[in-house]
């Protein structure tokens, strides 16, 4: 391999016999760019040093299929290879950028001509997957558009728009158009781009909200939907579960509607699930759960097992703990089924590991911090090894915890749960990707399998978050919160320089042993996220060092 394999298909298959001037250009958060200017004309090289080629691959396959269809100008990619000293480059035309946008209406005309040309029998997708950044695009081919879109895209990009937009069209179900609206997000796009490219490609109809669907039942269709969830439970109770779990109430769809007042009481809401509060008959208050779309896993077998019913099964198993939100009943008499919990007062935590929304997050002390940690761990533990086979949970991340009135921490939402069959150490897996890919442990991706330490691995993170008080999700140009850690760890830097800066605007001074406890739960997080699974500490010995760790210094918990 050549020391520079760029310039050198530059000077033979590029016909260029000079290069005249190398300059950086922009090209994006993870990647080199460069343009190189020659007597044959410009080139666009983008260079990576730690991704190797498929990444630019997919790039390129991408650009292809764009530049066949002859509608719209994108840049014709000409070589991908590897570089000598690791990583990847690929080369490609150059297309000046100007400042001006002209006339957008062509753009958008252009757009949906592209959009158009391209469309495929075989539904929604593409051949391979590729990437936006380095976050993985799965294009498996689809024939629904919502399935695609919920099943396929990640939904923390979906929450991260709408927290800080607010515009409903990005994520509701209401077309085809997500990606359209996500333009204008990023490129800010006008009224005259939209109107020429609904032009050429139509709105699609919108989708009835799943509140109208469910006021549309009738009584003899609620009984049909009973009978069939009913049966897709009992199923899921047999496979995940031997056939046991806690009584739970049955609630009518009449009941739930009531509860919430027509679904009014809204409570909190995510990618998957609209939260609300419900007031019993009694006058208890409740929380009832309702799936947007229904997310599932399916192993090796192919046997897809929907998330509600899993979620219903093991909610019901981990009833009895505390540190679980206690699942109190479900209505199966609708499309998709809903959960009713006990009601959890403060509510979730956002991914921050703070309560409230991102944008106006309310943060812990770190004795409520400490407290969270040790309750989740001891409910992990709990679902590792109190059942005849371990179940993993999957969807170890903050969002999944909600605090009670007394800072009580309670693990939810078991839809991704996995049981370790019987006589195996592992669950084998192909569908991953379906989780949250940032707290997924990078072992479950390289060997298509998952056990407990992949919930360990998750927690680790979860603990960084609650330490550092930044979201795992980050954002262009930020570091990643592991490495951010890292990085400082390195350095030397000391644990009050790597703690949440909030805590000790809260706490004022934080004294000695303070100080020894944020170590050691740093010390207890960074195992919990080594690389390879044996290296970790199962879920047990990690709940028994939160517990020394709580018990090294007296506390008063402030929520």
């Amino acid at each position: 391999m050549s020391d520079d394999p760029v310039q050198e298909w530059i000077l033979s298959e590029g016909k260029a016999t000079e290069i005249t001037r190398i300059s950086s250009v922009g090209g994006g958060c993870i990647n080199r760019a460069n343009r190189y200017d020659t007597d044959a004309g410009s080139f666009f090289v983008k260079t990576n040093r730690s991704i190797g080629p498929s990444m630019f691959e997919g790039e390129a396959l991408g650009l292809n299929a764009m530049y066949e269809t002859k509608s719209i100008r994108v840049p014709k990619p000409f070589k991908v290879g590897s570089l000598p000293t690791g990583g990847s480059y690929i080369i490609m035309e150059f297309i000046e950028f100007g400042g001006s946008r002209g006339d957008q209406s062509v753009l958008g005309r252009k757009l949906a001509e592209m959009h158009k040309a391209g469309k495929s029998e075989n539904g929604f997708g593409f051949d391979v997957d590729n990437t936006i950044g380095s976050t993985p695009q799965i294009n498996t081919w689809t024939s629904d558009w919502i399935h695609f879109y919920g099943e396929h895209r990640l939904g923390f990009q979906l929450k991260l728009l709408r927290d800080q937009y607010g515009d409903s069209s990005i994520y509701e179900k209401d077309g085809h158009n997500e990606a359209e609206f996500g333009m204008s997000w990023c490129a800010g796009f006008g009224g005259s781009f939209y109107d020429a490219y609904f032009k050429v490609m139509p709105k699609q109809p919108g989708k009835r909200s799943t509140n109208q669907e469910r006021l549309s039942n009738n009584k003899e269709n609620e009984d049909k939907l009973f009978v069939e969830n009913g049966g897709k439970l009992l199923e899921e109770l047999i496979h995940s579960c031997n056939g046991k779990c806690n009584p739970i109430r049955s609630f009518s769809a009449q009941e739930i509607q009531k509860a919430t007042n027509d679904f009014k009481l809204h409570y909190y809401s995510n990618f998957d699930f609209d939260w609300y509060v419900g007031i019993l008959n009694d006058g208890r208050q409740v929380l009832v759960k309702s799936y947007k779309n229904i997310p599932y896993v399916t192993t090796t077998d192919e046997q897809p097992n929907t998330g509600p019913y899993r979620d219903i099964a093991i909610s019901s198993l981990m009833s009895n703990h505390s540190n679980a939100l206690k699942l109190l009943g479900s209505c199966l008499e609708l499309p998709i089924p809903m959960l009713v919990y006990e009601y959890a007062e403060i509510g979730p935590l956002n991914s921050q590991g703070g309560v409230g929304s991102d944008v106006s997050s309310t943060s812990l002390s770190w004795e409520t911090r400490l407290k969270v940690a040790k309750d989740i761990a001891n409910a992990l533990t709990y679902l590792h090894m109190a059942f005849s086979r371990p179940v993993i949970h999957m969807n170890m991340f903050p969002e999944n915890v909600f605090l009670d009135k007394g800072s009580v921490a309670k693990l939810s939402n078991f839809y991704c749960a996995l049981s370790i069959p019987k006589g195996e150490t592992v669950v084998q897996t192909t569908r991953t990707r379906d989780w949250h890919p940032i707290y997924l442990d990078p072992c479950s991706i390289v060997e298509g399998n998952v056990k407990e330490e992949s919930d360990v691995y998750s927690f680790g993170l979860f603990l960084l978050v609650l330490l550092t008080g930044r979201n795992a999700n980050f954002k262009r140009g930020e570091k990643s919160v592991i490495r951010y850690v890292k990085d400082l760890v390195e350095e030397g830097r000391l644990i009050i320089e790597i703690v949440d800066p909030k805590i000790l605007e809260d706490d004022g001074s934080i004294n000695e042993e303070k100080q020894q406890q944020m170590q050691d739960f740093l010390k207890l997080a960074l195992r919990c996220i080594e690389f390879k699974r044996e290296n970790r500490p199962p879920m047990i010995q990690v709940s028994k060092e939160l517990k020394r760790i709580d018990k090294s210094t007296n506390r008063t918990l402030v929520p």
